[in-house]
């Protein structure tokens, strides 16, 4: 029998350290299916190329200076109606920079 792919996998300690979050996080998006991995006895093993790919769709890694996180927010969908909302009801008022 014939291996055609060998899949390289890291622990889940390594693959928080590389998306800077928990293992606990790590193992839930591995059940969830946003990562690719497989149990290894009482461990969870994460494929590195399923790590990098969920990098490349959540853009994890890119620098942002604040402009681009504060134009970020305004693209965020339903903000511009949530705080309308919030105006009518008086909980924020008008803010400007």
């Amino acid at each position: 029998m014939q291996i055609e792919e060998f899949r390289s996998a890291v622990s889940t300690k390594t693959a928080a350290h590389v998306l800077g979050c928990g293992s606990s996080r790590v193992r839930k998006l591995v059940n969830s299916g946003d990562l690719e991995g497989f149990k290894d006895g009482t461990a969870t093993r994460v494929y590195k190329d399923s790590i990098e790919r969920y990098q490349q769709r959540n853009s994890i890694g890119k620098s942002q200076n604040s402009s681009d996180r504060t134009a970020g927010v305004a693209q965020v969908r339903g903000f511009q109606s949530a705080i309308v909302n919030l105006k009518k009801r008086g909980l924020i008022r008008d803010f400007e920079r």
